[in-house]
């Protein structure tokens, strides 16, 4: 059990004053940004920059590695990386608050990337994999309505798979072209997008969504010029909306800058064949989770770093389509 953040024992009007210095901080970041210096590694390509970013909330302390994110009719759900517990969080958006919680009885949580929904089930991702060794890549699946319901613990069921390309289990961490944090789920196939360190491109790969063992089936290939982290998949517009960063050094530090991939019309389930646009956005953050909320609007969380708080963003991406 990760131990309490030392901010949780603050008393309230504190922590309140605390929470209100870091929100207006996040919001200045959107606008300022650090000068460039010789260890910056500057990308050969240009890409729009989305300057609207509305800082949300921040994370109450417990959810400090927020991963996955999943928009519902209660709110939105949220879960932690590899070092939480196996569990569900509802957050609310206003405040940095825990609503509810699901544990997920029968699952462990070694590296929970990413969350997906077909209204009828969610499927939560198990298969972060940065050390490319891992032969327990896990997909669990549970019924919708239990979210909604006041049942506090929740058994899935499992889906196990792994790449019918990966022939190495050595290359080393943070070397190879098999990690994945992004999943999305459209009729009866869960797809999944690579986090390709090694090339910085993506793989599509698709499972069927039934619990089983299989082998991924490899798709096609997009050059995203970055590493992808989530995905969410809008069935009302066909959009679909693929969240990540480029890495790079500044003064002795890494450091993230994040950016959306929108693809829309898609021909039938072949997603990188659609009209495809990148956008940057206009901050330095860890970004790990990305859904479509109401009226044109997406919905992206980023992780807390060293001392800081993780924290939910959003802004309206209708205009970046053609």
């Amino acid at each position: 059990m990760p131990l309490a953040h030392p901010e949780s024992f603050i008393f309230a009007p504190m922590r309140k004053l605390m929470t209100t210095a870091i929100l207006f901080g996040m919001a200045f970041s959107l606008f300022y940004c650090s000068p460039k210096n010789s260890e910056e590694q500057v990308q050969t390509n240009v890409y729009p920059i989305e300057d609207s970013l509305q800082v949300m909330t921040t994370f109450p302390a417990e959810v400090d590695e927020s991963s996955g994110l999943f928009y519902a009719s209660n709110g939105i759900w949220t879960h932690n990386d590899s070092g939480g517990g196996a569990e569900l969080y509802n957050v609310n958006t206003t405040a940095p608050e825990v609503l509810s919680r699901r544990i997920i009885l029968n699952a462990g949580a070694r590296d929970w990337e990413e969350m997906a929904d077909d209204s009828t089930y969610l499927y939560i991702g198990d298969f972060g994999n940065n050390k490319g060794k891992r032969r327990d890549l896990t997909i669990y699946k549970l019924p919708h309505h239990l979210l909604q319901s006041d049942t506090t613990s929740i058994t899935a069921e499992k889906i196990i798979f792994h790449y019918p390309d990966q022939e190495r289990f050595d290359a080393g961490a943070y070397n190879h072209n098999f990690d994945c944090e992004a999943m999305i789920a459209v009729g009866d196939s869960l797809y999944l997008f690579s986090k390709n360190h090694e090339n910085e491109r993506c793989r599509l790969y698709s499972l069927p969504n039934s619990a089983g063992k299989y082998e991924a089936q490899l798709k096609s290939e997009f050059d995203t010029d970055g590493l992808i982290t989530a995905a969410d998949y809008d069935p009302q517009s066909g959009v679909l909306a693929l969240l990540g960063y480029n890495v790079y050094k500044k003064v002795g530090k890494w450091q993230n800058k994040p950016f959306v991939w929108l693809i829309d019309s898609i021909p039938g389930n072949d997603f990188f064949s659609g009209n495809a646009v990148r956008v940057n956005l206009g901050f330095e953050q860890q970004t790990e989770g990305i859904c479509f909320g109401e009226d044109g609007q997406l919905i992206i969380s980023c992780e807390g770093e060293g001392n800081g708080f993780g924290a939910l963003y959003s802004f309206h991406y209708i205009k970046w389509l053609k």
